[in-house]
């Protein structure tokens, strides 16, 4: 479905941040499904995508981290 170079090899990945687990892609993934079929306005999506992918790509599964960037959702 996707060609290869779409993808990377994890060390190589791993270097710039820990990789998403995919169950919690995907559960953003059904998140964004339901505020779409829904018709969510800007803060649904906020709360329901956003924020989480934020978090996600920032801090992974673990615990908010201080560092360089960072986001609130105020």
């Amino acid at each position: 479905m996707f060609p290869n170079f779409v993808f990377d090899d994890a060390r190589t990945r791993d270097a710039v941040g820990p990789t998403p687990p995919l169950t919690e892609v995907m559960k953003i993934l059904d998140d964004s499904m339901w505020c779409q079929e829904t018709d969510q306005f800007e803060h649904g999506w906020n709360c329901a995508v956003h924020f989480p992918v934020l978090r996600l790509a920032l801090h992974g599964t673990g615990q908010r981290q201080k560092q360089l960037v960072n986001f609130t959702p105020w």
